[in-house]
Parts: C-alpha cells; structure tokens; sequence
C-alpha cells in the first residue's frame, strides 16, 4: 500500500502472538516498525536499542559537547468530539533513526518498567510538537513521566529567529527544517479510533510517519548528536567500541562542513 510517498508492507514474524513487524517506506527510507501491546515486545526493543548502541553512548557520554541522543516521541488517541470527551492515550510511538515502536498503551496490560526507564533516561531528549502537554497527559493517565522533552516548534523558532514557526504543525516545520515535501495524512486516519485492538495499516503509517519525522526534524536542530547522512546512519548500525570515537569526530567534521 503506497499513499503519499508513504508505504508499507508486512515483515517476516516469529511472534506473531507478541507483535507485528512492518517496513514504513518514507521517501525512499525505510523505518522497521514493531507494533505491540506485550510489555515483553517493549522490553526486547528497548533491550535491543541500548545493546545496538552502547559503545556509541558509552563514547557519546564522555564528550562535553555531545550530551543526548534525539528520540521521535508521538502519542494518539480517539479525538475528544465534545465537551465531556476526553479520551485517554491509546499508542505511544518511538523513533530512532529507521527502528520505531508503536505501543498500544491503552490496550497494555501493565507498563514496563524498562520504557519508564527509557522515557527517563538523562541522556535522552524527546522531541515533537506539543509534546510538553503529551507528557502531561501521559504521567495523568498512566504515571509515566517523560523525563526531559523538547518542543519542535519552539526549538525551530529559536533556531531560526522566527516566533511563526511555533504555530506551524509537524509537517509544516518538516518543510521549512529538512525541505521535506508535505506528506498528507488523511484526516479519516488522524481522526480514527486509535483505541481498537488492531490498528489499521493506515494508522501504522501514520504513527510512524509522525514520530520519523519529529526524530529527522530534532537531529537537525540539534547538530552533533547523530549525522545526516544515510551511509552514515549506516555506522552508527553497526559501529563498534573501536568505532564509536572515530564516528564522534566523524560528526563534528560533517557538521561543521554542513553549517560554516
């Protein structure tokens, strides 16, 4: 299924009791997502994430420069139609470079301490739009806090020097920060019913896309955390207790190369 430059398609699953596997195609790049409601899933992810990159924290932790990674952070839940709706959050969707989370948090049996953790990690920063009042709305509901966020549209207008920028959507700052031409999500899919047991492939694309896009907009308003480039997203994947110096100044060389 293809809409908008956006596709998707169904992975491979040995635990198709646990989770669904995807491949969320966002021009041109591919985001390996995993939707569940099993705290095991959760774990395994987060898990995974810290054993993927611990010689790169590890390096990143002893640079004074250098001080977080960028995390997409994006929540959904039904729209609030009424005065008297309030619907609580039903997904809560993570992002770093092209692995991403979708966790139907109201359908969750309990919350896992692992993504407690996670969420509060000092040496994270979660960055969307309007994410402060998400947070909020996340520690109401669940008693999970969010330990240190930042708000897209404020760090744009900052950067930037334009106090517009606040009011722009994320997509709206996507085309201004990365130049990104406007992926258009059907307004049956944003205002759909985030709640139900079984997401739609629509709204997969849509969870996805959201907390990609935030991730792509904080690492570029945040130089010197990750890179840019493809190839080299590619050694970060992969990179090793050998590796991880040489990429820390790897960083610093492209990104002064980028805006000097």
């Amino acid at each position: 299924m293809t809409t908008n430059g956006v596709s998707i398609r169904e992975l491979p699953n040995f635990r198709p009791d646990l989770e669904e596997v995807y491949t969320v195609t966002v021009n041109g790049k591919q985001i390996r997502t995993v939707v569940t409601k099993h705290s095991p899933t959760v774990d395994d992810w987060i898990e995974r994430f810290y054993a993927d990159y611990k010689y790169c924290i590890d390096a990143v932790k002893q640079e004074d420069d250098i001080k977080h990674f960028v995390v997409g952070f994006d929540v959904k839940w039904r729209p609030n139609f009424g005065d008297d709706d309030d619907h609580p959050i039903a997904t809560l969707t993570l992002c770093v470079f092209r692995k991403c989370l979708i966790f139907q948090i109201m359908r969750a049996e309990k919350i896992p301490r692992s993504l407690q953790e996670f969420l509060q990690d000092e040496n994270l920063r979660f960055v969307g739009v309007g994410i402060e009042k998400a947070a909020l709305k996340l520690e109401r509901e669940y008693n999970t806090r969010v330990g240190k966020t930042v708000d897209l549209g404020d760090s744009a207008a900052d950067n930037y020097g334009n106090k517009e920028l606040k009011t722009l959507g994320l997509m709206g700052l996507a085309k201004v920060v990365l130049m990104m031409k406007e992926i258009e999500i059907p307004e049956n899919v944003t205002s759909s019913n985030w709640d139900q047991k079984f997401l739609t492939r629509e709204q997969i694309q849509c969870a996805c896309v959201d907390a990609y896009v935030a991730f792509q907009i904080g690492e570029d308003l945040h130089p010197g955390v990750w890179g840019d480039d493809a190839s080299y997203l590619a050694l970060w994947d992969s990179c090793s207790e050998k590796s991880a110096r040489e990429i820390l100044k790897e960083t610093r060389k492209r990104w002064k190369q980028k805006w000097i």
